[in-house]
């Protein structure tokens, strides 16, 4: 007794979306570039006719069907636009299988329902190969007589009764010579062999008919997911194609807040999940829950920063972060070198530490206290110069300013650095000691440094522009006079140590991240050029002086002007 099996709609949404995916080709002996439901079973798939609003084969083998008036409706599951419709009088799909080639066995898939009679023949055609009176099979269904027709020359075609009225019903037919068998809604339904069968099976013809179109029958009604095999299904592949789960709609993402895990098919309504931690690399400005743990490991980011810093992405660079006042050494830490610091002053009376020039109290020529240093200084006709290279690692407002970069940092970043000529790892060339070199010639900076709006110098003071630098070159007699005057004594061999700008040979920090040229002075001014250069003087040998541009990421040395009062 044949039982029927009813398929009840859950939800209204697409059908073969919650199953759709790309099989691997790879796999497939016969498809190339397969698009089916992982239901399908890929092996030997000739053609699949998904019927979603067009006729096209979505196996992958390019045996799209030829549209004949058909429109499209709803689906088994309910969804709009997915089932063929057939007007029962002259619409109907025809192509041929390309790829055919004389096969043993055949299966047939398909789903129907059948709302009626029509047409010329009491029998609806719903599939046909070949040519009508060469065809190699045609299966039809008469409706008013509830019984279906196999008319095959594979196998003795008896009219077997059967009433799928009205209803979605799948149907599948595997034949070979001499034999066949009839699967109704997953289940065995009859097998059909014939010991008077005899001659050839495939004609040979590898055009097919859906719906109709043949010896004037046509389908009334609607049929989807059309499959054609050159082999024999197994009952389990078919059992399979019958009992695909009905999809159910839902948030699939596994990393979603709202992840269902009962959904087979994605609605679009997942809500991203991730790390909400705005300090941290993979902040995720979209999470609106806890995903993945958040990571603070990359640089430039948080993980440039130490103990006691943090990042700040206005900036773009580590800071200090908010601590006490007894962190006296400004690294986030109250430890030794803040004891120390404090017992050096003990007993001490207290003086500020760096003076404001308009306050009056700062002469040029006396020292200036900038971040714990007493810097020289110097008066050049109406200009204050301080009378050594800034060594400081933070900005006049405490900032630390970010240093200890490596190659791949120093050339890549985009915010203010600091280095000392022949630290760490990097490549060197000249005297590499970073101790001498910070104690003798200060430190290095890079542009982004001198430019930045918290301040490389102290109050009342500021990099000094190209003209400023021309002007100094100039109290001195020009580029081709000045040198001697600007250079320490003894300085490449001609200095006279006349200006007490003490300038001597320190080199400078390829934008690549090595360090060279020790034998000359480099020093930056504040005035940009062309795109990502910048203005700086050059002391070199024997005094020779250039003043030109380069890229913003060299590192070289830097001092500070008085600011003139206007």
């Amino acid at each position: 007794m044949l039982r029927y099996i009813r398929h009840t709609k859950l939800t209204v949404m697409q059908p073969k979306l919650f199953t759709l995916c790309m099989a691997l080709c790879a796999v497939c002996l016969n498809a190339t570039s397969q698009n089916v439901p992982d239901y399908v079973p890929p092996d030997g798939l000739v053609a699949w006719y998904p019927f979603n609003g067009n006729a096209n084969d979505e196996s992958g083998n390019g045996n799209n069907g030829q549209n004949n008036g058909v429109s499209f409706g709803t689906d088994r599951f309910g969804t709009v636009n997915s089932a063929g419709s057939f007007n029962g009088v002259s619409s109907y799909v025809n192509g041929s299988l390309v790829g055919l080639n004389n096969p043993s066995e055949i299966t047939l898939s398909i789903w129907l329902l059948s709302q009626g009679d029509a047409g010329g023949q009491p029998y609806d055609l719903f599939f046909q190969l070949g040519n009508y009176g060469q065809h190699t099979f045609a299966y039809a269904y008469n409706h008013s007589g509830t019984n279906i027709d196999f008319h095959s020359n594979c196998f003795y075609n008896p009219y077997s009764s059967l009433d799928i009225n009205d209803e979605w019903h799948h149907l599948v037919i595997v034949s070979g010579v001499g034999t066949a068998s009839f699967y109704v809604d997953g289940e065995l339904f009859v097998n059909m062999n014939s010991v008077n069968w005899g001659g050839g099976c495939y004609l040979g013809s590898n055009a097919f008919y859906i719906g109709g179109g043949a010896d004037n029958q046509y389908t009334t009604g609607l049929i989807d997911e059309v499959g054609f095999w050159d082999r024999a299904l197994t009952e389990a592949e078919i059992e399979a194609l019958y009992t695909v789960e009905i999809p159910i709609s839902g948030c699939t993402d596994e990393t979603a807040c709202n992840f269902d895990s009962e959904a087979t098919s994605d609605d679009d309504s997942c809500v991203p999940s991730g790390c909400m931690e705005a300090e941290a690399c993979n902040y995720n400005a979209l999470a609106e829950c806890e995903g993945e743990a958040c990571d603070y490991s990359c640089c430039p980011g948080p993980g440039c920063c130490g103990e006691g810093m943090y990042w700040d992405y206005e900036f773009e660079q580590c800071m200090v972060s908010e601590t006490c006042q007894e962190d006296l050494d400004g690294d986030g830490v109250i430890g030794v070198n803040d004891l120390m610091q404090l017992l050096s002053v003990y007993a001490t009376d207290c003086e500020a530490e760096d003076v404001d020039p308009e306050l009056g109290e700062f002469t040029c020529g006396d020292p200036m206290s900038y971040h714990g240093y007493d810097y020289a200084t110097v008066l050049i006709g109406e200009q204050c110069w301080f009378a050594e290279n800034l060594r400081n690692q933070k900005y006049a407002n405490g900032d630390l300013i970010p240093d200890n970069l490596d190659d791949v940092q120093w050339s890549s970043t985009d915010f203010g650095a600091t280095s000392i000529y022949g630290e760490d790892s990097s490549d060197c060339y000249g005297p590499c000691d970073e101790i001498e070199n910070l104690d003798w010639h200060g430190r290095l900076y890079n542009f982004e440094a001198i430019q930045d709006p918290r301040g490389l110098c102290p109050s009342g003071w500021s990099p000094p522009s190209e003209t400023d630098v021309l002007d100094l070159v100039g109290y001195y007699g020009g580029v081709n006079l000045a040198g001697p005057d600007l250079a320490a004594e003894g300085a490449w061999g001609v200095g006279t140590g006349e200006s007490g700008l003490d300038v001597v040979p320190q080199g400078w920090r390829n934008p690549s991240g090595y360090f060279s040229l020790s034998g000359d002075f480099y020093l930056w001014t504040s005035t940009e050029g062309l795109p990502n250069e910048s203005s700086f003087l050059r002391v070199a040998y024997q005094g020779s002086i250039l003043v030109d541009q380069i890229s913003q990421w060299f590192g070289m040395s830097a001092r500070c002007l008085k600011d003139t009062e206007e």
